[in-house]
């Protein structure tokens, strides 16, 4: 579960926490875009959020009403790596961004609609192992794909806002295109 202290500093870090994100919208014309407080827009019909809970060995997922920034944080702060462990975002078309493990520690996999996947990692493998529940299971995981929640809930926002995968992070395959 989550102290109260980390989650007022979580919260208080998202709201200081401003990204600029580019992208071009239909027509070629550029469009700035603030991440945060600010950007509490509904991403489009097709983007879905869904959280993945635990009761013993069965899951079962609670489609959040609306996937909007705000929404997706308040899943995101939901996740304490025990009963709630995974949160997904799919877009329509696109494919999913999968968020799990909480509440300090999350993996972030990406499974585009053409059957692949990819997770993320930062800096190099030095060997250091992290312990996380994923998906309803316990998994040893090299401390480079283990990111601190600010990192992944960036990445997790930026998805949702884009309705693209950030090409700027380093993907590894986990499995190749079908």
């Amino acid at each position: 579960m989550f102290r109260h202290e980390d989650v007022q500093l979580l919260l208080e870090r998202t709201r200081r926490l401003r990204l600029c994100f580019m992208w071009r919208v239909s027509g070629g014309a550029p469009l700035s875009v603030t991440f945060g407080v600010k950007a509490e827009r509904r991403v489009s019909s097709e983007a879905q959020i869904e959280l993945e809970m635990w009761e013993g060995r069965r899951s079962k997922r609670e489609r959040l009403s609306e996937a909007t920034p705000r929404a997706l944080r308040e899943a995101l702060l939901r996740l304490d790596g025990s009963r709630t462990d995974c949160l997904w975002i799919e877009i329509e078309d696109l494919g999913a961004l999968s968020i799990g493990g909480g509440p300090s520690g999350f993996v972030v996999a990406s499974f585009p609609s053409d059957g692949s996947s990819s997770h993320v990692v930062t800096g190099d493998d030095d060997g250091t192992a992290i312990e996380l529940q994923v998906g309803g299971q316990t998994g040893v995981y090299p401390a480079a794909m283990v990111l601190p929640a600010t990192a992944a809930f960036d990445i997790a926002e930026r998805f949702l806002v884009s309705g693209a995968f950030d090409p700027d992070l380093k993907w590894v395959e986990d499995c190749p295109v079908e």
